[in-house]
């Protein structure tokens, strides 16, 4: 069953050659299509090639207690039209006031070129105009390049979640947070 994702304000955002901008059902073949790019990431996380479904799961997949006018699944595109990354945050979880980031996955062909801290930058204050006091994402112990990355960004790890199984592996993972300014 499709689940109808809810308008955010404020969107798309222009970040210097790039467009962030909500996705929607529509998006399944589009995400589809970054996922399989993006295949060392689910090597990675499950040790399993994407599924067919998992551009869908990424619209459709949400944590308990949680609906879909609570998360926003944001496309990132180039000048050319072509998804490039994706973005995935639920508000109000796991706290009031704290926007989950579940997913930022980037093509590989755009990793390490500054466009994840720009995006990141233009979300951020995106979601600050939308009242979070703080962001929370999780980063796996085998990902050091991440954790690297959302450090040099501002993150800190805030506790260190026992083992839980993705796929075909089990992962420790750092839960890592970083609070904002309100304005």
């Amino acid at each position: 069953m499709w689940r109808t994702v809810t308008k955010f304000e404020g969107l798309p955002l222009q970040v210097g050659d790039y467009q962030v901008r909500q996705l929607n059902q529509t998006a399944e073949s589009l995400l589809q299509d970054l996922v399989k790019r993006c295949i060392d990431y689910y090597f990675l996380t499950d040790d399993l090639r994407p599924s067919p479904s998992a551009g869908r799961e990424v619209l459709e997949e949400l944590p308990p207690g949680k609906s879909d006018d609570d998360k926003a699944v944001l496309g990132i595109f180039e000048s050319c039209d072509r998804a490039i990354g994706v973005i995935e945050v639920i508000r109000d979880y796991p706290d009031a006031g704290v926007w989950y980031l579940g997913l930022m996955m980037l093509d590989p062909d755009w990793r390490s070129r500054g466009v994840g801290s720009q995006v990141y930058a233009a979300l951020e204050q995106w979601l600050n105009s939308r009242g979070a006091q703080q962001i929370r994402l999780c980063v796996l112990t085998e990902n050091p390049k991440g954790a690297r990355f959302w450090q040099s960004i501002g993150f800190e790890t805030s506790r260190t979640l026992p083992p839980k199984t993705f796929g075909n592996k089990q992962h420790v993972r750092f839960e890592m947070q970083r609070s904002l300014c309100q304005h």
